[in-house]
């Protein structure tokens, strides 16, 4: 097994576990992070996928349809790659927590229906494709494309994740602190021939973290939240209804910052953030903030 991706500085191969069970560390006050080796938790339309690091306060996983913290999708013209097979390996030193997660970029979204023929039609693409785009850019559609996207659930219109040859893998490092998370993803064993972006994706659940916040005093609750929209502000985070637990993300160099939030009963419940970073990148790094108000406090 080549686990040259975890050569760094002064830290060596030996020094860290291959786990197959899950991981979790205590952030304190009854938060605690939690990783899979496999693809648990199986929650709805993404259940066969890699999760990154879940938030688990007071036994309760608080992750819902979301992906987690640090998952990385990449996007070619053709097909949008993830991953169902991965590796994680944990080092404890003293106070500090290392987790790696191996991810291999095995499988593809593809769209399905009933009647194939209609679904893989050129003019439903094209047209599912402008939707898409609008709902991103325009908030004001999104109402009337939530409701479109309602009725296409209903007569059975469904995203498959297809297994394929591998694009590559990624890496991603998470150095666990009480109060944050630095993340860094290491991109060199990506095939990146004809990459147009990769994506980090930091998703915990929709229906816990309802309010979004930023630097420039936003501050929106629940449906008011888009998906996704670009960050202007140096600072975005999400919390609960009653800000007593939030985790957030800074605005940062050759990326671009999204903030999104969706739910639609068994079917989508995701809140959290994305970074789309340059794909000619081979290393990329951020800080995940997590803060937490003591009971006393609130």
């Amino acid at each position: 097994m080549d686990l040259s991706v975890l050569r760094e500085k002064n830290i060596q191969e030996k020094e860290f576990e291959l786990y197959s069970e899950p991981y979790a560390t205590s952030l304190g006050l009854g938060l605690s992070l939690r990783v899979y080796p496999d693809s648990r938790p199986h929650n709805l339309k993404i259940a066969t996928l890699q999760k990154g690091l879940i938030l688990v306060l007071d036994g309760q996983e608080l992750i819902e349809e979301g992906s987690g913290f640090g998952v990385p999708v990449a996007v070619f013209p053709d097909r949008t790659y993830f991953s169902s097979i991965a590796q994680v390996f944990i080092r404890e030193l003293g106070d500090e927590k290392i987790i790696v997660k191996r991810f291999i970029m095995d499988v593809y979204s593809k769209r399905d229906w009933k009647i194939n023929d209609i679904i893989n039609n050129p003019f439903y693409k094209s047209v599912s494709s402008f939707f898409e785009e609008t709902y991103r850019r325009y908030p004001n559609t999104r109402r009337i494309i939530f409701s479109l996207m309602k009725m296409k659930n209903k007569v059975g219109v469904k995203t498959d994740f297809i297994k394929s040859t591998p694009r590559g893998e990624v890496t991603i490092k998470f150095k666990i602190r009480q109060n944050f998370i630095d993340v860094e993803a290491n991109l060199t064993k990506l095939d990146k021939t004809g990459l147009k972006r990769l994506v980090i994706l930091n998703e915990q659940g929709s229906t816990f973290f309802r309010r979004l916040i930023d630097s420039n005093g936003t501050n929106l609750i629940d449906g008011r939240i888009g998906a996704w929209d670009i960050v202007i502000a140096d600072l975005a985070c999400f919390s609960d209804y009653d800000n007593t637990l939030d985790f957030c993300l800074r605005r940062l160099p050759k990326s671009r910052l999204f903030t999104g939030r969706e739910y639609l009963k068994e079917s989508l419940a995701w809140a959290g953030m994305e970074y789309e970073v340059e794909p000619n990148l081979d290393k990329y790094s951020y800080r995940i903030q997590i803060h937490q108000k003591k009971k006393k406090d609130i």
